[in-house]
């Protein structure tokens, strides 16, 4: 199966070719501008998308006004995967017909039109369960538990609950674009896109679906999901006062990630099907292998048995050789187990001289979408035969022993990429994109 098209929501740019111009230039859109007051947070560290950033690109009118109605019952989450999938389906030179016609597409069979998304964990806005909470104050004036099917419910929203339904992703890009095809959702944290890409692949490849848009979206930028990543010691904290370098992966002086928001669409389909478009291909998804490591995680963490078994995986797949691998495009999230796990199973499977670069540096760690928006990255890679240095890679841990990209990108021929993914839980991921 093929990649055909990919739209972007990301701090670094609206486009692939955006993100991958911040990446040369070394530029960070990691800052202390959340939204909300972070002064007492023990993590400030924050890649925000743009304000400017134009949620409705590539819609007709009907759909705008579709998602103009429902946003309500839309957390950011949510409105990230609409707002990418149509630059995504704009990219793949799927034209929307007429907002008078019925069908939103017309050059395709929306039976065979299907999707699969990923998504992290949506918390709930703090300004939807305010009003609920103060209704279930006791005597005391503490939370009664007792109190809130009687007193916090009738307070609260009927819809509440759509909002955070991470299935909606999918569900509210499926009815704006039609998709009457094969539709899943994945939940697995950091490595949901990458999953649901594989996933999406399998489908064309089995027959079942023509066209199948997939992806990922997830916002951090909120104080619940903020304070939980502090919380479970994953989030830096020792870069406060300059945000800019806080998200470091695979430096020796990395302690943590700085929370970050995104989403992407990527528009995969068959060969056959794209032929008869005769539109651009931008790729070829030749492999594709996912692990779950059940072992104690610290043993996890440091020996990375389950990203070694995925990328074996997606290697036997595509039926390639380590050597035939020229460049990785890695997780690089910056936390000091995570990173030497990634580390640790690129050296056993493809050896310490392949290329290792991640985009994460400048952007922070996205969660779910970190997947499809690397491997819209390795697109780009393989246009331009250019691997770009990892932001804030300033002095490599000696542990980690890879030929991470620092300083200035690797000129070189780039015909098939690595893309890595996993998540808190064990869930790995690897897809590996060579040239179409």
């Amino acid at each position: 199966m093929v990649v055909t098209g990919s739209g972007l929501l990301t701090p670094l740019g609206q486009t692939a070719s955006e993100v991958f111009e911040a990446a040369l230039s070394g530029r960070s859109a990691v800052g202390l501008e959340a939204g909300f007051d972070t002064t007492a947070f023990a993590s400030r560290a924050v890649g925000v998308l743009p304000a400017e950033a134009d949620l409705s690109r590539g819609m007709r009118k009907d759909q705008v006004r579709y998602f103009r109605k429902n946003a309500k019952v839309m957390a950011r989450d949510i409105q990230l995967a609409v707002g990418s999938a149509g630059p995504a389906i704009e990219d793949a030179g799927l034209p929307a017909g007429d907002p008078k016609d019925a069908q939103v597409l017309p050059t395709v069979d929306h039976t065979r039109l299907g999707i699969v998304f990923g998504a992290g964990f949506i918390p709930c806005d703090l300004d939807s369960l305010a009003a609920a909470t103060a209704a279930c104050l006791d005597e005391q004036g503490e939370v009664s538990i007792a109190r809130w099917g009687s007193h916090g419910l009738p307070v609260m929203y009927p819809l509440w609950l759509l909002r955070y339904l991470p299935n909606m992703l999918a569900c509210h890009v499926g009815i704006i674009w039609d998709c009457q095809g094969p539709s899943n959702s994945i939940t697995c944290n950091d490595a949901g896109g990458l999953l649901a890409m594989g996933e999406a692949a399998r489908h064309v490849a089995r027959g079942t679906a023509d066209i199948m848009l997939s992806g990922a979206a997830e916002s951090r930028i909120n104080p619940t999901s903020m304070l939980r990543h502090a919380l479970l010691g994953k989030a830096t904290t020792h870069f406060n006062d300059r945000p800019q370098d806080a998200h470091r992966p695979f430096d020796a002086d990395r302690d943590g990630y700085a929370c970050g928001e995104a989403a992407c669409t990527v528009v995969l389909e068959s060969a056959d099907h794209a032929a008869a478009r005769g539109v651009k291909v931008r790729g070829v998804v030749a492999g594709f292998g996912c692990s779950c490591a059940t072992s104690l995680p610290n043993e996890s963490e440091t020996e990375g048995r389950g990203m070694a078994a995925a990328m074996t995986a997606s290697l036997r797949d595509a039926g390639l050789s380590p050597r035939d691998i020229d460049a990785v495009v890695a997780r690089g999230s910056a936390v000091p187990g995570e990173d030497l796990a990634e580390a640790c199973a690129v050296a056993r499977v493809l050896g310490e001289d392949v290329p290792v670069t991640t985009f994460a540096g400048g952007m922070g760690n996205v969660g779910s979408p970190h997947g499809p928006i690397s491997v819209a990255m390795a697109l780009e890679m393989m246009a331009r035969d250019s691997v770009p240095p990892i932001r804030n890679c300033d002095r490599l841990d000696p542990a980690c022993r890879i030929a991470a990209v620092r300083g200035k990108a690797v000129e070189k021929t780039v015909n098939t990429v690595m893309v890595l993914s996993s998540a808190v839980g064990g869930q790995t991921a690897a897809m590996i994109i060579r040239k179409g």
